[in-house]
């Protein structure tokens, strides 16, 4: 048997952990779309150089180069975790003014337990949902699409 706050406090360090995880993985965005310069610590914009075709005087087809901030063509996701919701069968008991509990044997017989001690069971639902970019984050993408608008005729 374990203190039942033992477990809560388990269960939200879990939490606090995949929370942090999916924080990480937005600290990615700096990485995956700027190069930061050794010598001065600033940030450029990764870019990539496409032929773009434009028509000319004379109606002639020609290429021109356009720098084009990878930030701009390629989709940023990111997650959070809305709520977390842990479900399982306890037994509990008093213990010296604590309350205890323990994860009970459930009347199924599990995968792992075939002919065994039948095994315990318990539901973990995680409710991840998109999260928005933000003000910053989205001001900057769109000062870079206007920065290849201009280089882009018409």
């Amino acid at each position: 048997m374990i203190q039942l706050k033992k477990l809560v406090e388990a269960i939200n360090n879990a939490a606090e952990i995949a929370n942090a995880t999916l924080v990480n993985s937005h600290d990615q965005v700096i990485d995956n779309f700027f190069n930061k310069d050794g010598e001065t610590g600033k940030y450029q914009a990764k870019i990539i150089v496409i032929e773009y075709p434009i028509v000319a005087d004379g109606g002639t087809i020609e290429k021109r180069l356009v720098e084009v901030p990878l930030i701009t063509v390629v989709p940023i996701s990111s997650a959070r975790i809305e709520g977390l919701k842990f479900t399982t069968e306890l037994e509990i008991a008093l213990e010296n003014n604590d309350l205890m509990v323990s994860f009970t044997n459930s009347n199924r017989e599990g995968f792992l337990s075939r002919g065994k001690k039948k095994s315990t069971f318990a539901t973990l639902e995680i409710d991840i949902r998109p999260q928005e970019n933000t003000e910053g984050l989205n001001k900057l993408i769109e000062g870079f699409e206007k920065q290849l608008r201009a280089q882009i005729p018409g």
